[in-house]
């Protein structure tokens, strides 16, 4: 009977701008073909993303995942504050440590961050973010950053140029001279 009243009765659907989970089409597994019509196209995607892509053995990335983007390219972060907040976002890495090599946070309005901290060798870190559906970046990590030699005052910041120096010594000397002349 209930069958008989869904066929009979179809709902028509509006579900379009959600995230269910995937980048790809979720038509053919996430909805019942027979009771009614959704449109879900297009939907939400999830994209990795890292700021900056390099840094130096004891530096930071900040990890972002983010289901801003839609299927056809559709920029949604301006509506930021409507999106949901609470499931969950694992991130993971290879080489250096997100809270160690894995950790798991809320998404806030559709937005999910960890901090990639650059505390091993030189290398490529791969940084992946999964909720359902996985995404990936890399972050490469440099040797130490060259130290600053402090010793070392380059000519600009060394103060009065010499040849203002010469000059008033120059006029110094002139004025002596002068001076026991009379």
């Amino acid at each position: 009977m209930i069958d008989k009243i869904n066929r009979d009765n179809p709902s028509h659907t509006d579900a379009r701008y959600n995230w269910f989970g995937t980048n790809n089409d979720p038509g053919s597994s996430k909805f019942l073909p027979w009771n009614g019509t959704i449109n879900y196209d297009p939907w939400l995607i999830l994209s990795i993303h890292a700021n900056p892509y390099t840094i130096h053995v004891g530096g930071k990335s900040v990890i972002t995942a983010d289901v801003y983007r839609d299927s056809a390219g559709g920029d949604h972060s301006a509506s930021a504050a409507n999106y949901f907040s609470g499931p969950k976002v694992t991130f993971t890495t290879n080489q250096s440590n997100i809270g160690s090599k894995i950790i798991t946070v809320d998404w806030i309005n559709g937005l999910a961050t960890a901090i990639l901290r650059g505390d091993e060798r030189p290398g490529i870190a791969k940084v992946t973010g999964s909720d359902y559906q996985t995404g990936q970046t890399f972050v490469t990590t440099l040797g130490e950053p060259e130290p600053v030699n402090l010793d070392v005052i380059d000519m600009e910041d060394a103060g009065t140029p010499i040849s203002y120096l010469l000059m008033a010594l120059v006029l110094l000397l002139g004025g002596i001279i002068l001076s026991n002349r009379k």
